[in-house]
């Protein structure tokens, strides 16, 4: 139990990290080509960022769990 816990939790934190990387990457590129755009929406970007955070919060707490979980 305490090992598939350590293997989910790790690779939820490395999804989460990468999402997180590849969401600010995009944003930081293509932030002027977006403003000029009507239909694009900084709040809703901001919640997709917010959320790759909130996971990778997850993440780290179930691996923290998983430390101390004695088998």
């Amino acid at each position: 139990m305490k090992q598939k816990l350590k293997i989910t939790s790790s690779f939820i934190i490395i999804a989460s990290l990468l999402i997180l990387g590849h969401q600010l990457y995009m944003y930081n590129i293509h932030i002027e080509t977006l403003q000029q755009l009507e239909a694009f929406k900084a709040h809703e970007y901001d919640k997709e960022i917010f959320f790759s955070v909130l996971t990778f919060l997850i993440g780290i707490t179930m691996y923290i769990r998983s430390r101390r979980i004695k088998e």
